[in-house]
C-alpha cells in the first residue's frame, strides 16, 4: 500500500516539474490544471511559494542550491519512501528471524529472574533433603 502511494506521489510531483518547467520557459503555456485566472497550478508553482516553500529563499537566498521546487522535494521525500519499503523490510525481517533464533536458541540462558528462582528452588530441595 505505502509503495502505491509512493508511485503515485512520485508522478504527481514529475507533473509538477513538467508543469513547473513549461510554464517557466514557454509564454503561451497553459497546464492541464490551470481552471481559471484565479485558480492556476502554473501560477503557484512559478510563485515564491513554490519554491522552497517560500522560505528558504529569503532565508539562503535565492540562487541558494537549497532553493529547490517544492515537487523536487517530494520527489526525494517519494523516492526515499520507496527505497525504504523495498529495501529495509527485508533487512527488518532478517533482523527479527536473527534476533528470534538467538532469543529461542536451546542454549540461551533464561532470564536472570528466572535463573535466580531455579537456583533458590534447588537449594530449597537440598535443604529438605
Amino acid at each position: 500500500m505505502v509503495s502505491a502511494v509512493a508511485l503515485v506521489g512520485l508522478g504527481i510531483c514529475c507533473f509538477a516539474l513538467y508543469v513547473e518547467h513549461e510554464a517557466t520557459t514557454k509564454t503561451d503555456y497553459t497546464a492541464p490544471c490551470d481552471m481559471s485566472e484565479g485558480m492556476s497550478c502554473s501560477k503557484v508553482f512559478t510563485s515564491k511559494w513554490g519554491r522552497g516553500y517560500g522560505l528558504v529563499g529569503p532565508l539562503l537566498g535565492e540562487d541558494s542550491p537549497l532553493n529547490l521546487p517544492n515537487a523536487a522535494y517530494g520527489l526525494l521525500f517519494y523516492v526515499a519512501l520507496l527505497i525504504k519499503e523495498l529495501v529495509l523490510p527485508p533487512l527488518a525481517i532478517f533482523r527479527l528471524l536473527a534476533f528470534a533464533v538467538r532469543f529461542f536458541h536451546p542454549t540461551r540462558e533464561k532470564c536472570s529472574e528466572g535463573k535466580e528462582k531455579r537456583r533458590r528452588r534447588k537449594e530449597k530441595r537440598r535443604e529438605e533433603k
